[in-house]
């Protein structure tokens, strides 16, 4: 009896470590990956322009920003000291202004390199 519990215990554990997005306690709408992220220094939504890590990022009219808790955040919530993600994997609009930004957690890190789910790729072939 003790082996299987000590079993099943394993498995959930392995199972909640292969899945970055739910390791990290991203809602399900979140991307398990972004192209770009990085912490906003400023916020000129009238030029529509963020400034991301040092580098200036033109922003499209039409932005839609997701947070922990709502899909649906006007674009007034992006604040500065903000960690954000954009340009997720697979996506065509990586030189073109960003239309979609996600919100992360202060304790965000990127999943490392190889580490795709299949849940992922399949998330990837509706966008491409």
């Amino acid at each position: 009896m003790k082996i299987r519990f000590h079993k099943l215990m394993l498995m959930a554990a392995a199972l909640a470590l292969g899945s970055p997005a739910f390791a990290a306690g991203l809602p399900d709408y979140y991307p398990q990956r972004f192209d770009r992220w990085g912490i906003i220094d400023q916020v000129d939504l009238d030029n529509r322009i963020l400034v991301i890590n040092d580098v200036s990022v033109k922003i499209a009219h039409d932005l839609h920003v997701y947070t922990m808790n709502t899909r649906f955040a006007a674009p007034q919530a992006l604040k500065r000291g903000m960690k954000v993600g954009f340009g997720t994997t697979g996506s065509r609009a990586l030189t073109g202004a960003v239309s979609e930004l996600w919100i992360l957690p202060a304790d965000y890190t990127p999943p490392p390199p190889g580490t795709e789910t299949p849940m992922e790729n399949e998330r990837r072939k509706g966008r491409e």
